[in-house]
């Protein structure tokens, strides 16, 4: 992906894309919000992630928390089963 930090959305959209006209599987590995202006967006871009596997688009990330604030996300504030 291009961009992980302000404009991490287009990135994402660009990344679903170019897999999409491929007719490839995209992973985006440790999947992540750079930058201390972009903590919480993981609320944002973790449903792009449902939404890209709907149809035919396949999709997988995973994501690595790197501090406490992060470890608790999921249950604070994404509601998914994963860590962000």
């Amino acid at each position: 992906m291009r961009d992980e930090s302000e404009d991490i959305l287009k990135s994402m959209d660009e990344t679903f894309e170019i897999g999409r006209r491929a007719g490839a599987r995209i992973v985006v590995s440790h999947h992540k919000c750079a930058g201390r202006s972009n903590f919480g967006r993981m609320r944002e871009t973790l449903p792009k992630f449902s939404e890209a596997m709907k149809g035919s688009r396949k999709s997988l990330s995973t994501s690595i928390p790197t501090s406490p604030a992060r470890r608790s996300c999921a249950r604070t504030c994404c509601g998914a089963p994963t860590r962000c």
